[in-house]
């Protein structure tokens, strides 16, 4: 119908966008919508090869993109997601690439041709962008999904061709959910996979220790991923270990209580993500 339709949580209409065409706020085939922080409603108006971006209240805001294959030019724009800071990625399955833009719809840097290497796509359909700014695209023609920074440099993939766990045929359809899970739709196989994403967290640096009568105050700063669930305290009588699990915190300090007098402790601390891998051991401190 060339339009979008919002609806309360219960199913209740609430508003109606667009008409087909070519003008400001009118569509041809509209297929894939993202709302940035701002509330702000952005749609790739597949048949007019150009995205369009709406107000909250569906009141018309601009539009970039025009047909072609050069830089900044889309043949196919079929799915966009935006990231916290108002960029949006739109992947572009006539020209086997996606691309980063600003808020404002200025291309930043494109990324991709037709292929089956690495960063190489065949008919990629849909893309979203974790809170630490994991790009994750569909490649529906290869049958996995690759992952990018979001500098557009090729990280890793997944999946293959056949009808097995973790195998894909004609994928369609990704939704993130709280940054660990992937759900993607496996269209040929009627079936959707969910992946747990196993990341590892970055070391924690700047580790502290502060002695008190019979304990000791261990600190460190903080991390800045969001999948992050705590940390890890390690303790050794000696410089060189080995080392033996203390505690573990949620806060960026932990008190190590009980301790005997006249004796002297290392500590050394990990992070451990949610639904995922422990980092490698902190620098030490005594």
């Amino acid at each position: 119908n060339d339009r979008i339709q919002k609806f309360s949580k219960e199913g209740t209409l609430l508003h109606v966008i667009g008409k087909s065409g070519s003008g400001e706020g009118q569509f041809d085939k509209p297929s894939g919508i993202a709302l940035s922080s701002k509330g702000n409603i952005c749609v790739a108006d597949t048949g007019n090869k150009r995205v369009q971006v709406f107000s909250a209240k569906g009141m018309f805001l601009g539009t970039f993109g025009k047909s072609g294959s050069l830089r900044g030019q889309f043949k196919a724009p079929v799915d966009l997601t935006v990231d916290r800071a108002g960029n949006m990625y739109v992947v572009d399955r006539g020209n086997n690439k996606f691309g980063k833009y600003d808020s404002n719809g200025s291309l930043l840097w494109e990324f991709g041709k037709e292929g089956a290497g690495d960063g190489e796509f065949v008919r990629p359909e849909n893309i979203v962008v974790s809170p630490d700014n994991e790009v994750y695209v569909l490649d529906a023609g290869n049958a996995r999904v690759q992952v990018f920074d979001s500098s557009g440099k090729f990280l890793r993939k997944f999946g293959s061709p056949g009808r097995g766990p973790g195998e894909f045929k004609e994928p369609l359809g990704l939704a993130l959910e709280a940054g660990v899970r992937l759900y993607v739709g496996d269209a040929g196989n009627n079936r959707v996979q969910t992946f747990t994403l196993r990341h590892t967290p970055a070391v924690p640096h700047d580790i502290a220790a502060q002695a008190r009568p019979n304990e000791i105050q261990v600190s460190w700063k903080p991390n800045a991923e969001t999948y992050l669930d705590h940390y890890t305290v390690y303790r050794a009588e000696s410089t060189t270990g080995p080392f033996k699990l203390a505690g573990a915190t949620k806060d960026l300090f932990y008190t190590d209580k009980n301790l005997p007098s006249n004796k002297t402790f290392t500590y050394a601390v990990t992070s451990q993500a949610r639904d995922g891998n422990e980092s490698a051991l902190s620098l030490s401190v005594s």
